[in-house]
């Protein structure tokens, strides 16, 4: 399941921060392998799960890095 995690993290939408796997993505991919009913619906089951996980990450990243940048700031400006 991390190889698909891997291969499909390619397809999230980027903007002002980083997207989910957009679900016709995960499904064409289990079309792909050619996965049977049962199969594809454990692995769309997991690939949301993983998704939550890294967005969970780096949106704590994201705010890490903020809060980073802003101390910075701050100390430049004294």
């Amino acid at each position: 399941f991390f190889d698909g995690f891997m291969q499909l993290s390619g397809d999230r939408q980027m903007g002002f921060g980083v997207g989910p796997i957009p679900v016709s993505s995960i499904l064409l991919y289990t079309k792909h392998l050619g996965l049977d009913r049962e199969v594809e619906e454990d692995f769309l089951h997991f690939m949301k799960e993983m998704d939550l996980e890294f967005l969970a990450y780096a949106k704590e990243q994201r705010e890490l890095d903020q809060k980073m940048q802003e101390a910075q700031s701050k100390q430049k400006r004294r």
